[in-house]
């Protein structure tokens, strides 16, 4: 048995950045508290009709006898002569030049016979081009008349209920209704707490507190339930359970060691992952020190109290308790330090529950044997999770974990 008599109080130098009472949100309920609504896309202006037929039919020139011959004729006295100069024969030279001018000739007239056909062909386009342009004119003069009269005025209506919406749905009435809307959809798909059979220890200071919690906070303050995971478990030390608006809140009261061997028990993020896995299904946590419990238990209501007025105010519902309009004028409980797990070791090392504990209290104080829970080890690497998201519409609780 770890003594505790005899001691000499000698406090370490405790952390100060690190405080209780620790109040905790799940994530994705305190992002709606930064809800956007989307805005709706510009309308797009119709376009205005047109009266474009196509490009008028082309008929090409006419041809040139000079145009046709003269190329051949070129081409037969470069060639002729670069023979003739080689064979050094003149006969060459005229015989290629009367080729080409009878070639000039034929091309010439396959030219001509082509052309009229062209004549024939553009004056049948230009028929058909100046009979789509009437068409299209006056089909023109009809989308125009309906562009002015119906589209345009219709654009103007669009945009006109679109500036309306987007003045609406970004007015502050509306932005909070949304954040209303969004927490209770939320607060509907939470884990909801379950009853145990099994005695589960309770530590000195929690027997003491529960007065307290039941003064003020009457039947919403349950001390066994638990989160009930399938095979796991775990057991808050007190659960506020609000049926009605699906609040659940783990209250905790954490001594930072076991009295009866001096084992750190509470410390800076000795409880993450199990706040975590609370978090994960829509729980809130409120956590103070054992010796804020002792010292100042209405202080500790209030801070109880404002961090559901916090809650509620979101929702939209706030927290009018009868039981708790008594504690209108008190105090928040003063914060508290932290303890790192060496600051652990030497606060038991130097017995400092008993510097605030009452004598009754230390009467039983050495026969605390704290229920260890069994967390999922496969979440200690889980950076973040959710099991509780508004965007799904079924029952996303049917499974064991999310993990």
């Amino acid at each position: 048995m770890w003594l505790t008599s005899n001691y000499c109080l000698v406090l370490p130098l405790l952390n100060l950045d690190m405080r209780y009472p620790i109040t905790k949100l799940p994530k994705e309920f305190t992002d709606i508290k930064e809800y956007k609504p989307p805005i709706p896309t510009k309308i797009d202006k119709p376009d205005k009709p047109n009266d474009y037929v196509g490009s008028e039919p082309y008929l090409r020139k006419k041809p040139h006898f000079k145009d046709d011959l003269g190329c051949w004729f070129a081409a037969a006295v470069f060639i002729g002569g670069y023979i003739s100069l080689m064979a050094k024969s003149s006969e060459v030279f005229f015989s290629l030049l009367l080729l080409s001018i009878l070639v000039g000739l034929i091309f010439h007239y396959r030219n001509v016979i082509n052309y009229k056909k062209d004549i024939k062909k553009h004056a049948e386009l230009v028929k058909e081009y100046e009979r789509k342009k009437i068409l299209k004119e006056q089909e023109y003069i009809n989308e125009l008349k309906f562009y002015e009269e119906v589209s345009l005025k219709e654009y103007e209506k669009k945009c006109q209920e679109r500036e309306e919406n987007v003045a609406f749905i970004s007015s502050t009435e509306f932005v909070n209704s949304e954040i209303k809307r969004l927490s209770k959809l939320y607060l509907s798909k939470v884990k909801e707490p379950q009853l145990f059979a099994e005695s589960i220890y309770k530590g000195v200071s929690e027997e003491y507190f529960k007065d307290y919690l039941l003064q003020y906070f009457g039947d919403f303050i349950l001390t066994r339930y638990c989160l009930h995971l399938n095979k796991y478990c775990l057991y808050p030390d007190f659960t506020f359970w609000d049926k009605t608006n699906k609040i659940c809140v783990d209250i905790e009261i954490d001594e930072p060691y076991v009295a009866s061997n001096g084992k750190p028990i509470h410390y800076k993020d000795s409880d993450l992952k199990r706040d975590k896995v609370f978090l994960s299904y829509g729980w809130f946590i409120i956590r103070f020190s054992e010796k804020q419990i002792v010292s100042n238990p209405i202080g500790c209501c209030k801070s109880i109290s404002n961090f559901l007025n916090e809650i509620y105010y979101q929702i939209g519902k706030p927290f009018n308790f009868e039981k708790m309009k008594s504690l209108n004028n008190e105090i928040e409980v003063k914060t508290d330090v932290i303890p790192t797990l060496e600051q652990a070791h030497a606060l038991a090392f130097n017995r400092y529950r008993n510097t605030y504990l009452s004598k009754s209290m230390l009467q039983k104080v050495n026969d605390e044997m704290p229920f260890q829970e069994m967390i999922p080890q496969y979440i200690a690497n889980q950076e973040s999770m959710s099991v509780v998201q508004i965007e799904k519409s079924k029952n996303i609780f049917d499974d064991d974990l999310p993990f």
